[in-house]
């Protein structure tokens, strides 16, 4: 997705909760087997996606699915019709709908950012650098956005990520280690969250 003039490709996911806001708390309490649900489109929007990102501890399964902009628009609106020829038979989406529909998600923050990307074929290990993180306050209309966006952290603070799935290169530690950096268990969705949180008897988040 990297755009050849910018060397990096923009990102922009509604995530989902429940009414309850589970997710966010499962978070906030360091629930160890937790999961997070978003759409996620990519620059001019072509392409786009229904993710169910699970956490185990350190690890990370994800599922994804490629959707229609008809179907992206009903799950924004909370539409679940399982039965609708949108989902063109697929019972993977189906059941995944239902469970969206059963738990009672809903949108609950917009979460974009730019991503600059690099890919190593060892380990499928990938470093992605994530800038200008920003969200919209409490709009959630992922194709018809009206209002500015808001940014997030402080214009000189990026998130810097690596991922790998069965080993991280040697090479890769020794650079890490040469870092003058803390590693954090960063949430773009808490972080996004926390200036629409409107719940008193939680903590205030940070």
């Amino acid at each position: 997705y990297t755009q050849n003039e910018t060397n990096d490709y923009q990102v922009r996911s509604p995530y989902f909760d429940t009414i309850y806001n589970k997710d966010l708390d499962e978070k906030l309490d360091g629930i160890l087997l937790r999961e997070k649900v978003r759409l996620r489109v990519y620059n001019d929007e072509s392409i786009i996606k229904l993710e169910f990102k699970k956490r185990e501890s350190t690890s990370i399964d994800k599922s994804t699915f490629i959707i229609s902009k008809e179907l992206a628009d009903d799950i924004i609106a909370c539409d679940f019709m399982v039965n609708s020829e949108k989902l063109k038979n697929d019972s993977k989406i189906v059941k995944a709908l239902i469970k969206l529909k059963s738990i009672g998600y809903r949108p609950r923050v917009i979460v974009e950012y730019d991503r600059e990307a690099y890919t190593l074929p060892f380990g499928n290990t990938r470093i992605t650098i994530d800038k200008n993180l920003r969200s919209y306050n409490n709009e959630t209309e992922l194709f018809s956005i009206k209002y500015p966006s808001y940014p997030i952290l402080d214009d000189n603070l990026h998130i810097l990520e690596v991922k790998f799935s069965n080993y991280l290169p040697q090479s890769v530690k020794y650079l890490l280690n040469s870092i003058d950096a803390i590693p954090h268990s960063i949430s773009k969705y808490t972080l996004c969250q926390k200036y629409i949180n409107p719940r008193p008897w939680t903590d205030n988040l940070s």
